[in-house]
């Protein structure tokens, strides 16, 4: 189930920056853990997080999504499911995603699309990170006023984010942005390492709830409909077949899935 948007909300309470989040999530010993997290990120920008040799979370994605349970995913269960999504980053309910709940889910729900790794470890609690250079900057800066100062209990209640867990705030806290990172730009050209939230997806988008509204850059803001409209388009790409439904089976695999695969773990 979805939090709450006041649930949801709350973790801004506990929001820190990726110091404090390594400090609260100590790395395993070097060697322990070097594969690829297993992490999916939904063709909406949900992240699905499994502990090391779980069976790959789209599985978790597909069978939620599959409102009727009867193993096809149709456009209407697909765009539904974005919609359920949009509504819990919405946190106002005005029908926008603004700056500061971008940068929430940026920060606080998928901070992967900042270039942090972010592991499910085996006691479930996670592990962040930084994973390479920050390709994918957020619109950083201090999370004031508004509805989401309201303290409350830590977790968002999202699959695969036991515990729930924090990354806001200015990892530059100056202003000043290092050399490795550059603005958003979901349609900037992919090069040979993907970035962001590219390799944990169906579709290799490094951010993929901005790049749903191809005005982003100019309005700094994510409109529903732009986004439910992108939602039909991702169904009709992967659905390559016109079958006019998604199978689990027929999914492609994202870029992640393909090295677990490859180190021998069965999906």
């Amino acid at each position: 189930m979805f939090a709450t948007r006041r649930r949801f909300a709350a973790l801004v309470a506990g929001a820190t920056g990726v110091a404090g989040l390594l400090r609260g999530f100590p790395a395993l010993a070097r060697g322990d853990d070097d594969g690829p997290p297993n992490v999916f990120f939904s063709p909406h920008g949900r992240p699905f997080r499994a502990v090391a040799g779980a069976p790959y979370p789209v599985v978790d994605w597909f069978k939620g999504a599959d409102r009727n349970g009867d193993g096809k995913l149709d456009a209407d269960e697909f765009v539904a499911d974005a919609a359920a999504f949009f509504d819990v980053l919405d946190m106002n309910g005005d029908g926008v995603l603004g700056p500061e709940e971008i940068t929430f889910y940026e920060h606080n729900i998928a901070p992967e699309v900042l270039g942090v790794r972010v592991t499910v470890l085996a006691s479930g609690r996670l592990r962040a990170e930084p994973s390479g250079p920050r390709l994918w900057l957020a619109q950083y800066g201090p999370m004031e006023g508004g509805p989401m100062r309201d303290n409350g209990p830590q977790g968002n209640g999202l699959p695969g984010n036991p515990g729930g867990y924090s990354h806001g705030g200015d990892p530059n806290q100056g202003g000043v942005l290092p050399d490795d990172v550059r603005p958003n730009s979901p349609n900037a050209p992919q090069g040979p390492d993907l970035t962001g939230a590219a390799p944990y997806g169906l579709i290799p988008v490094p951010e993929p709830v901005t790049a749903a509204d191809p005005d982003y850059l100019f309005s700094g803001a994510v409109r529903k409909a732009r986004f439910l409209a992108h939602a039909h388009d991702n169904f009709a790409r992967l659905d390559a077949r016109r079958a006019g439904y998604l199978t689990l089976a027929g999914l492609p695999q994202s870029a992640v899935e393909r090295q677990l695969d490859r180190r021998g773990r069965k999906s």
